[in-house]
């Protein structure tokens, strides 16, 4: 885990904004290393979703536990069973911040801001989901997409037509592979995130604030849009997914390592030691879940969502 100098997250996973595994604000001094196998403090986590000033994971059972930034109600998740949760909201608008999940069933929920009914999820059954930055999709069980909320730059009306396997949303822009291998990406276009999208066949992608990366089918990274940082600027390696931030990104290695790269104002490129099985960038804190299943989290925790509850 959009924004216009907006979030991602993206989770990605999604997020956040962003791009879990699955599925895309300083947070740092606090010693919630869930990246350490033997910290059994954080919760244990089956899914992980950073937004821009919270953070939800799946607990055993399938219920959802949120921290973080509360003011929408974007940390309190209904009482449900999911199997995957997404997180959002915009850095610079105080007014945002939603959370987005897939129940067992396959039918969506959403909770926190809905100024533009970004909140307000249709009726299906879907596989996967992405909160935004005032904006959600979903990718059904068909492969299709369905999107909803703030339109402002095509986010909503720009979905493309076609049969999908993977999706990411932005702050405010969002990016699918399709069956082919090929990314397909639409929405607010400031910084060519989404006409600069790279050729090749793909087996992941991630939307971010202003910026988009995905995995290639030979298991590198590459990246498009705003440069901040360098943000976009790829490292060498060999990666099985990537989430990005407002102004970082960070890949998931094949080993379970976390490469981080771009800003590291606030903590949010200083991965914790640890192996790992899910990530998920978001505004300007990273979580992720190791292989033990505990979370981690680290960056900007101005709001707590880079501490999550012991």
């Amino acid at each position: 885990m959009e924004r216009l100098l907006i979030l991602m997250i993206l989770g990605m996973p999604v997020g956040l904004l962003g791009c879990p595994v699955e599925d895309d604000d300083t947070l740092g001094d606090d010693d919630d290393t869930a990246g350490d196998d033997d910290d059994d403090g954080a919760p244990a986590g089956e899914g992980i979703a950073a937004g821009d000033r919270h953070t939800c994971t799946i607990v055993d059972g399938g219920s959802v536990s949120c921290w973080g930034a509360n003011d929408y109600g974007q940390a309190s998740p209904p009482e449900d069973t999911f199997v995957s949760v997404s997180a959002g909201g915009v850095q610079t608008d105080s007014t945002s911040g939603h959370s987005c999940g897939v129940r067992d069933d396959g039918t969506l929920a959403c909770w926190g801001a809905n100024g533009y009914g970004q909140a307000s999820p249709p009726a299906g059954e879907f596989a996967q989901v992405g909160a935004g930055g005032m904006h959600s999709c979903a990718l059904d069980s068909g492969g299709g997409i369905e999107c909803w909320g703030a339109d402002f730059s095509g986010q909503v009306s720009g979905t493309p037509g076609g049969s999908f396997t993977q999706l990411s949303v932005g702050g405010a822009h969002a990016c699918a592979v399709a069956g082919d291998g090929s990314v397909t990406c639409w929405g607010h276009d400031s910084n060519g995130q989404v006409s600069g999208v790279q050729g090749g066949t793909f087996t992941h992608v991630a939307a971010g604030g202003l910026h988009s990366c995905g995995v290639l089918s030979d298991a590198s990274a590459a990246c498009w849009g705003a440069d901040w940082h360098e943000m976009n600027v790829a490292p060498p390696g060999s990666f099985s997914a990537c989430s990005l931030g407002q102004s970082h990104s960070c890949g998931l290695g094949t080993d379970g390592s976390i490469t981080c790269w771009g800003s590291d104002l606030y903590g949010q490129g200083t991965v914790p030691d640890g192996t790992y099985a899910e990530l998920d960038a978001g505004g300007e804190h990273t979580c992720a879940v190791t292989t033990a299943g505990l979370v981690s989290c680290w960056g900007m925790d101005d709001d707590g969502q880079a501490s999550p509850p012991g």
